[in-house]
């Protein structure tokens, strides 16, 4: 009995889909038969594009750094001055790159790197404003060395997540790299 129910519902159900008899009837579209490559990150595909998409703002980041870092000049002394002036310029490009970084959705098992990158770059921010505001104190003739010795922890603690970004970027671009490649067979 259950043998006949089925056909007869699937009949039923086709009969009665309203479509005219010269139209085509829809056919089931067939699944992907590419198999997707998998590394130790996901699909990689998805992986390969969201890098492709994270890479415009890790550049830019390496960009405004770089600008900082010259503020300092071959003196190799970096003053208030020199650096609030190199940071406000890089302020807006800064925060322009976090808020379109936070719109990429990363693969679920690169959202711990994503969330390393967004904090390096906050810490940058923080570190920025912190200059400038800095700064500006200083030029009223008040000196707040702990607002300084905040913003050389902070800009510290950057470069050391500086480190573990390069180490985990190292890893992932590693396995993408065994994933792309084909698997080498032995030669008797």
């Amino acid at each position: 009995m259950q043998r006949l129910a089925i056909p007869a519902l699937c009949f039923i159900l086709g009969c009665s889909s309203g479509q005219e008899a010269d139209q085509p009837i829809p056919q089931p579209v067939p699944a992907e038969s590419a198999q997707t490559v998998e590394t130790p990150y996901g699909d990689l595909g998805q992986v390969q594009g969201y890098l492709n998409s994270i890479n415009p703002f890790i550049q830019e980041v390496g960009k405004i750094h770089l600008e900082v870092n010259k503020a300092v000049g071959t003196s190799g002394q970096a003053t208030t001055a020199n650096l609030a002036l190199a940071m406000g310029k890089g302020l807006p490009r800064l925060k322009a790159a976090i808020g379109q970084f936070e719109k990429i959705a990363p693969p679920l098992l690169l959202a711990p790197l994503h969330a390393d990158i967004k904090k390096l770059m906050v810490l940058r921010l923080n570190a920025y404003e912190a200059t400038i505001n800095n700064w500006n104190i200083e030029q009223q003739g008040v000196l707040d060395s702990g607002l300084v010795v905040k913003v050389e922890n902070t800009l510290r603690e950057a470069n050391q997540l500086i480190r573990k970004l390069n180490e985990q970027m190292s890893q992932v671009n590693l396995a993408m790299e065994k994933a792309s490649s084909p698997p080498q067979t032995a030669s008797p």
